[in-house]
């Protein structure tokens, strides 16, 4: 090996070892693409409920974020199951108890975010619901979703 001659084993290895490394991540985009296209109509359904519910109904802006995020996640546990992650080795009620608990931490952190930034700063109930979901669906949602609720066994 220190002669200085090439080794054909080991040019090979290398190929293979940086194909097999540009699939994964060209398969890791791929999915993160999709999560995030999945994430966004899942917003546009909590946000309209949201807005619905404070502005036509009256609600409490509070209680109908709790509402919205609901719907929200629904519609997010479903699109993630069938198209992002493509589960098929796991048994639903696996992915159901995982996702509840994901979920409701979400929830709670998308609830109680949006109220104290209402109430901190004093803005609008919108702006304050537009950073909390930015900050939930970077931080939480998507790494947990990957890491645990969907994670490949």
């Amino acid at each position: 090996m220190g002669d200085g001659r090439r080794h054909f084993g080991w040019n090979l290895q290398s190929f293979y070892c940086s194909y097999y490394t540009m699939d994964n991540i060209k398969r890791s985009l791929s999915q993160f693409i999709k999560a995030q296209v999945s994430a966004s109509g899942s917003s546009v359904v909590d946000f309209l409920v949201t807005i619905f519910l404070t502005e036509v109904i009256q609600l409490w802006y509070v209680y109908s974020t709790f509402i919205g995020a609901c719907s929200g996640g629904i519609c997010n546990c479903v699109t993630n199951y069938k198209w992002v992650f493509k589960v098929k080795d796991k048994k639903k009620k696996d992915i159901a108890w995982r996702y509840t608990l994901v979920w409701g931490t979400s929830i709670a952190l998308n609830t109680m975010g949006t109220a104290f930034i209402k109430e901190s700063f004093d803005i609008n109930y919108l702006y304050s619901k537009i950073i909390t979901a930015i900050c939930v669906a970077v931080c939480w949602n998507y790494q947990m979703q990957r890491k645990f609720v969907f994670k490949k066994i």
